[in-house]
Formats: structure tokens, sequence, C-alpha cells
């Protein structure tokens, strides 16, 4: 902290041109697609008048790209498979639902054709310390989240149909937070 002010901050953006689920292992599943993702994050301290310190965080984060989702699903009667469903999803993604050999999941759109809201968001830290005794002192805090009380989903449906882009979570709304903690 130099003259009761500290800052810092971060940038990424990425460009990628890759596999969205993986290399694919047969024809039916998803091929390359350029797509990108960014992300921005700043916080500055200010130490005002009786020792408080007031600390702001502001983040920005994309939404991630997306494809339209389609399920195509062999009719029971005739017993038919498909030769090549996409067997699922990659480790860790979220994207993809999977398939079976009586149903398949396919891109109805290309991967970068939709992008999910961006999450802007600004917090707040109010703190002040008070020495107690003996070394020992209490850290009292205030904290407020999502000050802009911005709105956006971060999670939605991304399956053809009524429920296509229907937000499954919201960011949660403006809320605070009392707290101390003890130090020794």
């Amino acid at each position: 902290m130099s003259h009761h002010v500290s800052a810092g901050g971060g940038y990424a953006y990425t460009w990628l041109n890759d596999y969205v689920q993986g290399y694919p292992n047969t024809p039916n599943s998803p091929g390359q697609y350029p797509y990108t993702f960014y992300s921005l994050k700043g916080n500055v301290q200010f130490e005002v008048k009786y020792g408080i310190l007031l600390s702001f965080v502001y983040r920005l984060q994309s939404g991630q790209n997306y494809a339209r989702l389609l399920t195509v699903t062999a009719p029971a009667s005739c017993a038919c498979t498909f030769s090549s469903a996409n067997g699922g999803p990659a480790p860790g993604s979220l994207l993809f639902p999977g398939s079976s050999l009586s149903q398949n999941t396919v891109f109805a759109s290309a991967f970068n054709a939709y992008r999910q809201d961006n999450v802007s968001v600004l917090d707040l830290r109010i703190e002040k310390s008070v020495n107690l005794f003996a070394g020992t002192k209490v850290r009292l805090f205030l904290d407020g989240y999502n000050l802009l009380n911005k709105y956006a989903a971060e999670t939605i449906s991304f399956t053809t149909g009524s429920g296509f882009q229907q937000p499954t979570a919201i960011l949660g709304p403006r809320t605070g937070r009392i707290g101390f903690r003890f130090l020794w």
C-alpha cells in the first residue's frame, strides 16, 4: 500500500479453434469450431480515516459459447440404433449431455452461434481492526456483493424446444454480510 492506496488487476482473452468435446471418435461428434472467452478483474483498497479500509473488487467474465442441441431418437418400434453415437461428453464438460445407441445428441447450430450472458459484479468490503489486549485484536467487517444488482443468467438450457435459452441459474441479487474475526 502506498499513500493509503493499493490497486491491482488482470485481463485474459483466449481465442480457440478446437474440438468442443475433444477429438471426435465418431462422425456424429461435433467438429472443430472457433470460439473465444475473456475475463477482467480489478481491485483497489483505500485506507481512510480512523484506520478504516475500503476494498472494491470488480469482475467481468464473458458468457460461454454454446450451440443449440438437438436429440435425435430412433423409434423403439424399429429396434434401430445409431452406428456411430457421440459416446457422451468429454471429461468435465457441462455442454453436451451425451448419447446412447438409441438416441444421439447433435449440434443444430455452430458452437459459436450463441453466447451466454456476461457476468459483471462489483463487491465492497469495509473493514476496521480494533486492538483489544496483549496482542489480540478483532477485525470487524461489512461486505456488499453485486452492488450494482446486475442480473445475468449463469447457466441456461441449450436443448431445442420450449426451454431453449431459458435460465437454469441466475446470478444472486445484491446481498450483504456483517462479521468479525478474532486475531491472536
